[in-house]
């Protein structure tokens, strides 16, 4: 026949062994979690630095058109080496951010979902969040000792 003690240590364990695997399943879910946000940070930040390299040369092209527009050359701008090289590279650019913004929207909605999931998955016996009114916290002697000094 068990003792009370054996019973309580079976039940323990069980506890134990539940909440770890919880706890397991939480940090993967987290790690997931952490690793899409790694790469959307990632691509948010090739966005912004295609976004200067496309300003540099916008602000050369800027530069070239306001020489040919103070010398009265206007019409000859489109036929120069520089203008249409500078307008290609603008272009590859633009074509780059186009695609970079698309995979942070890709990666937002993957982490969303991913989200929802989590807090699908969560089991019901964690309560509603809400603290019960009637607990007081006592302030930490750290607090204390700060007030006195």
């Amino acid at each position: 026949m068990k003792t009370f003690m054996d019973t309580l240590a079976e039940n323990l364990r069980a506890f134990t062994n539940s909440a770890a695997e919880k706890a397991g399943e939480l940090t993967k879910a987290a790690a997931g979690k952490a690793e899409i946000l790694s790469r959307i940070g990632r691509l948010k930040m090739d966005v912004f630095q295609l976004q200067r390299e496309q300003n540099r040369y916008l602000a050369a092209l800027g530069r070239i058109a306001f020489d040919e527009l103070r010398g009265g050359k206007i019409k000859a701008l489109t036929d120069r080496d520089e203008v249409s090289g500078l307008s290609e590279k603008i272009a590859e650019l633009d074509m780059a951010i186009a695609e970079n913004k698309q995979a942070v929207e890709k990666a937002s909605q993957v982490a969303d979902d991913g989200q929802t999931k989590v807090a699908e998955t969560k089991p019901a016996a964690e309560g509603n969040g809400k603290a019960k009114a009637s607990r007081t916290r006592k302030p930490s002697s750290r607090k204390t000792a700060k007030k006195e000094d």
